[in-house]
């Protein structure tokens, strides 16, 4: 029986080999066919998000702006929405004295408009060209006379999240069994 099966499998293999071979044709009038297939890559996304290490505000200014944008050659699946959030500041937008305690209040704006912890920043659909960098300025929201002398600083933190966008999935009209319309 074992014979029997090996000698099954041999002969089967032999023919699919056979079936996965160059088509000869050797009669006037004989036909042949080619299977043609391409395997079409799945949608790229790569993106580059740009966030300065570190701002600067000079010494005699109260306040400075930095740029926050997404690299040149980036890539966005259509139906995604990137976006750039400032998620927190360290110490609750006042720079603080290293080594010390005293702090100088102030506040992140974008457009003229005050940027508060879990706004947006920054954000781009895909399908749509890469955004324009957005521009945010931090300034003093109270004078520094008076503060100890020394170095001050705060760490902003950015978070990016990329979402589907376009269909609301909202659930309104389905707890009753309702009739629902499309």
């Amino acid at each position: 029986m074992k014979k029997l099966l090996s000698l099954l499998l041999t002969l089967s293999l032999l023919y699919a080999g056979v079936a996965l071979a160059d088509t000869e044709i050797t009669t006037d009038g004989g036909t042949g066919s080619t299977l043609v297939t391409y395997t079409v890559p799945e949608a790229g996304t790569g993106y580059t998000v740009i966030i300065p290490a570190s701002v600067n505000i000079p010494q005699g200014d109260t306040s400075t702006t930095m740029q926050i944008s997404i690299g040149t050659g980036s890539t966005l699946e259509s139906g995604k929405t990137l976006s750039v959030k400032l998620e927190s500041s360290a110490n609750s937008f006042s720079l603080k004295l290293a080594g010390g305690s005293d702090t100088i209040a102030y506040a992140v704006k974008k457009d003229s408009q005050a940027v508060n912890a879990g706004d947006d920043v920054l954000s781009w659909k895909g399908g749509e060209a890469i955004p324009a960098a957005a521009t945010l300025t931090m300034e003093f929201t109270e004078s520094i006379d008076g503060k100890t002398a020394g170095d001050y600083s705060d760490t902003l933190t950015f978070k990016l999240s990329l979402s589907t966008t376009g269909f609301n999935a909202d659930h309104e009209g389905f707890e009753d069994g309702g009739e629902v319309d499309w």
